[in-house]
């Protein structure tokens, strides 16, 4: 009897090319028919079709119901279901857009000059200047160009060779592929190549049209194209130009083209202007010298764009017919951020986008001044940053980021997506190379994490209602010891060669742990036993998952040398909520105060017994919850690679004493808001005595108009961590300034504002070379400026006294005249100091 099953569609996205083909490789595997059905549209689908499963139009929350049928049948309705629940919910992770809030933001500078502009949508960020270059059209096939038809079965036989050639072309671009986006959009279009109903559809046409394979394949693309088009879903229809790229790749191919999508030869850099572009015409670029794109519709979600972010390639979408004027050669500004082109900008424009360009390139070495020291707080708390991992190579990466060891290798990647297991000798290789980089520094092996959310094909795990309470983790290991003692083995060698720890991850009994500690000495006898080189006394550690364990930590801290905790399981499991859910994800806060509460008490009873204690998931990499994590005395975090250099420079700034009097209030609280408040506080309350400070004096600044004055200002709040955006703190300076100029007299200007934007209350100085005008009430040109930067929380009669006490001090000449005759920073602060004391 055929098996199925139902379901809402829990892609925010919808059934696009990357998830579809997930479910086409999986379905692949098994005998039976599997048939995808969207109810909403009634649109059914072969699910071993990836094209197909596109083509049924699913969107979030759509009725889907699959139905299975054949001999495999039980085994397969256990293996999609649990895809379903697993790897399928995070197929779309990766997939960064722009962050909204500031595409619609013009710089004050650019109305003022009059530059003329062209405004579309912001798709990869970035600042970049060059002239203008018109790639040209692709080398689509015209109907005239298409070969004449040579019979069926010639078709049909040069039909199946350029697929072929195509596919080994496609595989070797993948193994040379830059980075794992570039693998997986190769990847996705690779499952469009080799599609059976593409295939089929092709085979068809050329049968019944008698027409040749290029022209066939036209209009296969054609057909597929068609049922994306009227999509809902603008994602969905964004997928057509994969399709596309694909099929104009083969029509080519088929039609003897062989010349490259464009001619872009150039030796310089360049803005290059399209209509559209197709993950292919992008990588046959030569990205050296390509600086920006400016683009008329490839949409926030295409491969392209997804692309161009990796590359970090700034990129403006949506210019249709607006750069006609726009000749060759132009000099071009792009604005990725905000999805602005500017044509021959002016030299005002151009400098105050090199003073946006000088903020993000300090930013960069203030936060790469911290990747080669360890990380400690202003007090000198040392606690260890470590990395997450999944693949061994990222090991070089994290190290460049500034990681102090690998807090965590997801060694289950190794295992999943192939159809074996990985061998001793592969495993002990990938942990040495996870290790080489960090010689004496912690390397944590977290042992095989399946089931769950992760199932593994060839393992045949039983089908579980819910696997995320079933047999995962530690739990399936006594099923398949074998393959959990290869991985020991592999382990203990590598670690002669590093210092590598063993994690078990999903222990909630002490038996588990005695389990494995046993399966460790068995493992490392056999080994002496053959000679083989390895260690025995690798460290074994616990993941604190199951909020039981953190009732047993007495039996375990005897058995465990070190301990690590899962915050993001332990949150899924204490407040009872599937965190795949994302209906009800928002009930599994970690601010709530009573899972602060278990935190603080596991981390109370490691301490006390004087055990390390780690923490990764996705708290260990917030910046807002840094100040808690500090307080409960935590021996390491562990994060992604990027989240690293700007984590240890914040934690540089934290007085571990502060930090734990923030935590023992938060313990109090009565639920997240009150918790939120009062983390959205503290730094201005740590703060108090630091409105100023040396980072954002500058003396000698060679600003000519207020704009620049004012732009450079704010980007020594950016840089110094006190403000989070700045196009949010100068539009609201630039409404005060609207209203009534800040120049008050003497040769100064106060430019203030109140934003949420400021973290920290702040007075910025800035001592300018030559004065410039600032509509002063006396029209004196200014050469001392003052910028006051007011968070939210600073009561409105405190901020107006604020400025008052300085514009009386700044009539007096004496004080004037000492500011300009100073040249040393320290004496400037301690001066300002004392006077807003």
């Amino acid at each position: 009897m055929a098996k199925e099953f139902c379901f809402p569609f829990p892609l925010k996205h919808g059934l696009h090319a990357r998830p579809a083909s997930l479910f086409q490789e999986t379905a692949e595997r098994f005998i039976s028919t599997i048939t995808w059905i969207n109810e909403r549209t009634d649109i059914s689908a072969d699910a071993k079709s990836t094209l197909a499963l596109v083509a049924t139009d699913t969107m979030l929350n759509d009725p889907c119901r699959i139905t299975i049928q054949g001999v495999d049948e039980v085994t397969a309705l256990t293996m999609l279901s649990a895809l379903l629940k697993g790897d399928f919910l995070h197929v779309d992770d990766d997939l960064s857009e722009p962050q909204a809030g500031t595409e619609a933001y013009v710089p004050r500078i650019i109305v003022k000059e009059a530059n003329a502009y062209l405004q579309g949508i912001p798709i990869s960020r970035g600042i970049a200047i060059a002239p203008a270059v018109f790639l040209d059209e692709e080398a689509v096939p015209s109907e005239s160009s298409f070969a004449a038809f040579a019979g069926e079965e010639n078709e049909c036989a040069a039909l199946q060779h350029e697929i072929e050639e195509l596919e080994h072309e496609w595989i070797k671009r993948m193994s040379s592929a830059s980075g794992k986006t570039e693998r997986d959009i190769l990847k996705v279009q690779l499952a469009i190549l080799k599609d059976k109903e593409f295939a089929a559809r092709t085979t068809e046409f050329i049968i019944k049209d008698k027409i040749s394979a290029s022209f066939a394949v036209k209009h296969t693309a054609e057909f597929f194209a068609e049922a994306l088009m009227n999509s809902q879903s603008s994602y969905l229809r964004e997928r057509i130009t994969d399709i596309r790229d694909v099929a104009g790749n083969l029509s080519r191919r088929l039609a003897g083209i062989t010349k490259a999508s464009f001619k872009f030869q150039r030796t310089e850099p360049a803005i290059c202007f399209a209509e559209t572009l197709t993950p292919s015409q992008l990588l046959s670029l030569d990205k050296r010298y390509v600086k920006g794109l400016v683009l008329g519709r490839i949409g926030v979600s295409s491969h392209t764009a997804i692309l161009l972010r990796a590359y970090g390639i700034p990129c403006v979408d949506g210019i249709m017919d607006g750069h006609q004027g726009i000749g060759a050669g132009t000099e071009i500004l792009i604005d990725g951020s905000r999805g602005l082109v500017l044509p021959t900008p002016s030299l005002a424009v151009k400098r105050y986008y090199q003073l946006e360009h000088d903020v993000f390139e300090r930013l960069k070495k203030r936060y790469a001044r911290f990747a080669n020291v360890p990380a400690r707080t202003a007090d000198g708390r040392r606690i260890e940053i470590g990395a997450n991992i999944g693949v061994e190579a990222e090991a070089e990466i994290a190290l460049a980021y500034g990681a102090e060891g690998i807090g965590v290798f997801r060694t289950e990647y190794l295992f999943m997506d192939r159809e074996a297991p990985p061998s001793e000798e592969e495993q002990f290789k990938a942990y040495c190379r996870a290790a080489a980089p960090f010689s004496g520094k912690p390397v944590i092996i977290r042992l095989l994490d399946i089931g769950g959310d992760k199932p593994v094909a060839y393992l045949n795990l039983p089908h579980e209602h819910n696997p995320f309470l079933g047999r995962r983790a530690v739990r399936m290991y006594p099923d398949h010891e074998e393959l959990i003692k290869t991985q020991i083995r592999a382990v203990l060698r590598a670690a002669v060669h590093g210092e590598l720890r063993i994690m078990i991850p999903m222990v909630c009994h002490t038996k588990e742990l005695l389990y494995i500690r046993n399966l460790i000495s068995s493992v490392a006898a056999e080994l002496k036993e053959k000679g083989i080189p390895h260690r025995d006394d690798v460290p074994v550690g616990i993941m604190i998952e199951v909020p039981s364990v953190a009732f047993s930590l007495d039996q375990m801290e005897e058995t465990a040398d070190f301990f690590s905790i899962g915050s993001n399981d332990l949150a899924q499991y204490f407040f009872a909520v599937d965190r795949g859910d994302k209906e009800i994800t928002h009930l599994a806060n970690p601010m709530e105060p009573s899972f602060l509460q278990l935190l603080h008490k596991i981390t109370i009873d490691l301490r006390t017994r004087q055990k390390w204690i780690g923490l990764c998931g996705e708290i260990a990499g917030q910046k807002k919850f840094l100040p808690l994590m500090v307080g409960l005395g935590l021996s390491e975090l562990s994060m992604s690679s990027p989240l690293i250099p700007e984590i240890k420079a914040l934690m540089s700034e934290l007085d571990s004493n502060e930090c734990q009097q923030l935590l023992n209030a938060v313990l109090l609280c009565d639920d997240a808001r009150a918790v939120e408040d009062m983390l959205e506080d503290f730094g201005e309350l740590r703060s108090k005595d630091k409105i100023i400070g040396i980072d954002i004096i500058r003396i000698d600044s060679d600003c000519v108009t207020r704009d620049e004055v004012i732009k450079e200002m704010i980007g020594m709040l950016m840089v110094a961590g006190r403000i989070d955006t700045m196009d949010a703190v100068e539009e609201a300076i630039w409404q005060r300034e609207d209203v009534c100029s800040t120049g008050v007299g003497f040769g100064t200007a106060i430019p203030h504002c109140k934003s949420p934007a400021v973290r920290v209350t702040s007075i910025v100085f800035l001592k300018l070379r030559k004065p410039i005008y600032w509509h002063s009430v006396d029209e004196q040109p200014a050469d001392l400026v003052f910028m006051i930067a007011i968070h939210p929380g600073i009561l409105e009669n405190e901020h107006l006294k604020l400025i008052a006490r300085l514009s009386r001090t700044l009539m007096h000449e004496e004080f004037r005249d000492s500011l300009r005759a100073t040249r040393d920073l320290q004496s400037i602060l301690d001066h300002l100091s004392s006077i807003l004391a």
